[in-house]
């Protein structure tokens, strides 16, 4: 079921395609104007929203704080690996993390400037990145059972991965840092 999520529409025309197949009477699914498919059976209305609002103060936060989070056990987890050399390495790989927190809490700051559809891709930004990070501890983690393994090239690897993850983040950052 991937792709794009469906529209209203494409909705509608699979229930009265899907009822239509199946022999049921289709009257009672209307289009009631552009704003919203009413179901006159249920009598529901199911509202579409006219336009984007932004995000209130506490979604931000805890979009950051989910992100800080993030980062806390990422740098708690890469602090515990107990091979000296991989240990350095991801502590390496791992420093944009922080400058990634700081751009997010710039964009956070001038939130209100931004306009709905700004402000909807930043939260994303930061949510995607949190997400990100929880993936990168979780090779540094496997990094370090590989090293306690003797297993050099699935260790190796692994920090391939923490790279390419810590990499995107940082690009996630950059997207989401207030224009100057």
């Amino acid at each position: 079921m991937g792709g794009p999520c469906p529209t209203e529409r494409e909705l509608l025309d699979r229930v009265l395609s899907h009822d239509h197949d199946q022999g049921h009477h289709v009257s009672h699914w209307r289009l009631s104007g552009a704003r919203s498919l009413d179901c006159g059976v249920v009598g529901v209305g199911l509202r579409r929203p006219l336009h984007r609002h932004v995000a209130s103060a506490a979604t931000w936060a805890a979009g950051v704080d989910r992100y800080r989070r993030a980062v806390e056990r990422h740098h708690v987890t890469v602090s515990s690996v107990t091979d000296r050399a991989l240990r350095h390495e991801l502590e390496e790989l791992s420093g944009p993390l922080e400058a990634v927190l700081e751009d997010f809490e710039a964009a956070w700051a001038v939130r209100r400037t931004y306009d709905a559809d700004r402000d909807a891709q930043a939260l994303g930004l930061i949510h995607r990145a949190a997400t990100l990070c929880a993936h990168a501890t979780e090779a540094a983690l496997l990094a370090n059972e590989a090293a306690w393994r003797d297993d050099s090239d699935e260790m190796i690897r692994c920090a391939g991965t923490v790279r390419t993850l810590v990499t995107t983040i940082d690009e996630l950052g950059d997207a989401a840092r207030p224009p100057t």
